[in-house]
């Protein structure tokens, strides 16, 4: 039987998944977008301005303080677990 190297297919899975690919799904998704041009402004918009809005662009308004955009790409800074040094980013995922 031949074994099959797991790294190898994960490896081949996630090519399609460039940053330039990633950027381009994230600027297509109406609240990371828009999250995108809070980040690239420095300026969260007043709480007032937030109604009508869906509840995912809500969440990030008040997630404001914790996002960041780093290569045009926008992700979650999450704090250091137990000991850790560096704060950990979550890369936010467009909708499908």
């Amino acid at each position: 039987m031949k074994r099959i190297n797991r790294d190898k297919i994960i490896d081949k899975r996630m090519e399609p998944w460039s940053k330039d690919f990633l950027r381009e799904r994230q600027s297509v998704e109406n609240d990371i977008r828009t999250v995108r041009g809070w980040l690239e402004d420095n300026q969260r918009p007043d709480w007032s301005l937030m109604r009508g809005h869906s509840p995912s662009l809500k969440a990030y308004w008040m997630q404001y303080e914790s996002l960041c955009l780093v290569d045009g790409l926008v992700y979650r800074q999450l704090e250091p677990l137990h000991g850790e040094l560096e704060p950990q980013r979550q890369f936010l995922l467009p909708f499908a």
